[in-house]
């Protein structure tokens, strides 16, 4: 294996958290780990993680495998990049494409250009600051202040793994962060509401989020948190179907 490399290396050591452990993070406030898979991929492919860290093979030359294409499958080209999050791995692989005219054009010109059929990176790990600014982004965390902080328990104190890369002293806000039975109360009632009256495929007008907000039992809560959890029980319901 080729020394461990970084898109940047001024992030201390201690902040950087193995795929497995950053999955185990997201779960806590995502409801479940294929939940928190899929936002990690959404968030991956947005460009929102801007630095990662892997070992790769002696002869790659430390060439890694960006978090834009994290996920990406592509049967007409035969190019599809598999995220391991139990294995910490990131995998490139090449298939014969289903399109004929591309397969020529690979065979007669762009064989050479391309990388290798198949390309692994290992020990994939990502940033804890990355991680938790994707959280505030959907509404799972709140937006961090300066003035009022406090600590997370994070994935290594969490599942006791001897290979996490971080350590607890993420800093959040406290005014939310402290007590997560209220995001998690908070998300089980939006869940609770979006089973008994799904929401519209097209809520134009804001109505179904309004009405949402005049029943919620929870204080202070803000609109684009309703809307997050309702994004969120979406993707729960078609990764159910």
């Amino acid at each position: 294996m080729a020394a461990e490399t970084a898109a940047f290396n001024n992030t201390p050591d201690d902040e950087w958290l193995l795929l497995c452990d950053v999955r185990t993070l997201v779960a806590q406030y995502c409801k479940s780990p294929c939940a928190a898979e899929s936002l990690i991929l959404e968030y991956a492919r947005k460009g929102h993680f801007k630095s990662y860290r892997f070992h790769g093979p002696t002869d790659s030359t430390h060439r890694g495998i960006s978090p834009t294409f994290w996920g990406a499958a592509d049967r007409k080209l035969g190019v599809y990049v598999i995220v391991d999050f139990a294995n910490s791995t990131v995998t490139y692989t090449r298939e014969e494409p289903s399109s004929y005219a591309f397969a020529l054009l690979v065979d007669e010109i762009l064989e050479e250009f391309l990388p290798s059929p198949y390309y692994q990176i290992q020990l994939v790990h990502l940033c804890r600051a990355d991680v938790l600014s994707m959280l505030r982004a959907v509404g799972l965390l709140p937006v961090q202040r300066p003035t009022e902080q406090t600590t997370v328990p994070s994935a290594e104190s969490t599942t006791g793994s001897a290979g996490a890369a971080g350590s607890a002293g993420d800093v959040v806000d406290s005014a939310g962060a402290v007590d997560r039975a209220e995001i998690r109360g908070l998300q089980r009632w939006v869940f609770e509401q979006c089973n008994g009256t799904p929401p519209p495929k097209r809520d134009s007008d804001g109505s179904y989020v309004d009405g949402l907000l005049e029943r919620c039992p929870h204080g202070n809560v803000k609109r684009h948190t309703i809307h997050n959890y309702i994004s969120l029980w979406r993707r729960e319901q078609r990764q159910g179907s």
